[in-house]
């Protein structure tokens, strides 16, 4: 393995994960750097998959930072709400309007199978995930 341009490749992240480092393919990169085929298209992001999910209304947040929070309006029934997830383990925490402690949704997913959605604090059958393509 030849040497590491260290400056480059975080360069290259920054840029190129869009200010999301998390949501890179890291398995990719790291082939790539011992391989010796390393080049800044290297530096991608996971595919993402688009799913839909049922949601008890009110005001989720994911577990990335960045992630505009979900609003899901108080109708009957709750309207469905669409994300799109890189693969990985991902937490949707719901903002109990009182102070009190909300509902959780734990989402695993993988690549080429159906997500794993689990409901954490929730009555069972509260919410529910699918993928949408």
């Amino acid at each position: 393995m030849g040497r590491i341009d260290l400056a480059r490749l975080h360069r290259a992240m920054q840029q190129r994960g869009e200010g999301r480092p998390w949501d890179l393919d890291l398995v990719a990169i790291a082939e790539a750097l011992r391989g010796g085929n390393f080049r800044v298209t290297s530096v991608r992001p996971h595919p993402g998959r688009d799913l839909v999910l049922s949601l008890p209304p009110g005001l989720w947040i994911r577990d990335d930072p960045f992630a505009t929070p979900l609003h899901v309006a108080a109708a009957t029934p709750p309207p469905p709400v669409e994300v799109t997830l890189v693969e990985g383990f991902h937490r949707l925490l719901q903002a109990s309007p009182d102070g009190g402690r909300g509902a959780g949704l734990a989402v695993q997913v993988s690549a080429g199978t159906p997500p794993l959605t689990v409901a954490l604090g929730m009555r069972p059958g509260a919410a529910h995930g699918w993928p949408l393509r």
